[in-house]
């Protein structure tokens, strides 16, 4: 398991890094 897995997780979990990452995307 890495470390970014492990990131990746904890970001899913977060819905305001959610909210961010969606509008960033765009």
């Amino acid at each position: 398991r890495t470390a970014l897995t492990r990131l990746l997780d904890i970001l899913d979990e977060d819905d305001d890094v959610q909210a961010v990452y969606h509008n960033w995307d765009e």
